[in-house]
C-alpha cells in the first residue's frame, strides 16, 4: 500500500517523505526528474529524524535505489525469508552490480565470474535468485478499492483525496498533556511556535 500512494503521489508531482527505515522501501526513493513532471520519495528516520535521498541509499547499500530489489535478491534477507544467493551479501552484491548492471545481467554472467565458488553459487540458484527478485517486489498499483478508495480516480484526484486538513494544534497539545506526554507536549509546542515564527515572516 506504501509503494502504491507513494507511486501515485510521485506521479501526480508531489514530493513524498515515509517515515520508515524500512531497507525494502528504500527501493521507492527516486529524485525529481528534469521536465517529467513526478514528484521525488526520501526516508525519514523518525527516531533520528534524518532524511535519506537517493545518495544516501547509494552510499548505505552501494547501490542507486532502482538497483536495490536485485541487491536484496542476491543478498537475501533471514528476516523477510529471502533465500538469496548462499555466499553473496550484500557487499559483493553491490560489486556485482555495479560491474554487471541488473540482477538479470548477473545471472547471465554467472558462468564468466572469476571467483570459482561465486560463479558456482550463482550458477546453482539462478531460480532461487529470481524468486527472491520476485518476492523483494514491492507492489506499486494495489487497486483503490483494496485500499477503501473510489476505484475512478486519476493520480492527481487520488493525491487530492489523501491530503490532509490542517491540524488543530490546541487538540494535539490537549491530547499529549491527557496521555501523560510531556516530552513530546514540549517539542509540539517548540515546533508549532517555530512555525508561526516562519509564518510570520513570510
Amino acid at each position: 500500500v506504501i509503494a502504491t500512494l507513494v507511486t501515485r503521489a510521485n506521479r501526480a508531482g508531489a514530493d513524498v517523505e515515509v517515515a520508515s527505515n524500512d531497507k525494502d522501501l528504500m527501493q521507492l526513493v527516486g529524485e525529481r526528474e528534469e521536465g517529467d513532471g513526478t514528484g521525488r520519495c526520501r526516508m525519514v528516520d523518525a527516531v533520528k529524524m534524518t532524511t535519506m535521498d537517493a545518495e544516501a541509499v547509494g552510499e548505505r547499500w552501494g547501490v542507486h535505489p532502482k538497483r536495490l530489489g536485485d541487491l536484496l535478491a542476491l543478498a537475501g534477507d533471514s528476516s523477510d525469508n529471502i533465500p538469496g544467493v548462499p555466499g553473496i551479501g550484500p557487499k559483493i552484491a553491490a560489486q556485482l552490480l555495479n560491474q554487471y548492471g541488473t540482477l538479470e545481467d548477473v545471472l547471465e554472467n554467472a558462468p564468466d565470474i572469476p571467483q570459482k565458488k561465486r560463479r558456482e553459487n550463482l550458477v546453482n540458484n539462478l531460480e532461487t535468485a529470481r524468486l527472491s527478485r520476485r518476492l523483494v517486489e514491492l507492489e506499486r498499483e494495489v487497486p483503490p478499492d483494496l485500499m477503501g478508495l473510489p476505484v475512478a480516480m486519476d493520480d492527481v484526484a487520488f493525491l487530492d483525496h489523501l491530503r490532509a486538513d490542517a491540524f488543530d494544534s490546541d487538540v494535539l497539545l490537549a491530547f499529549a498533556d491527557t496521555m501523560g506526554f510531556r516530552d513530546l507536549g514540549r517539542r509540539l509546542k517548540e515546533s508549532i511556535a517555530a512555525a508561526g515564527e516562519q509564518a510570520g515572516e513570510q
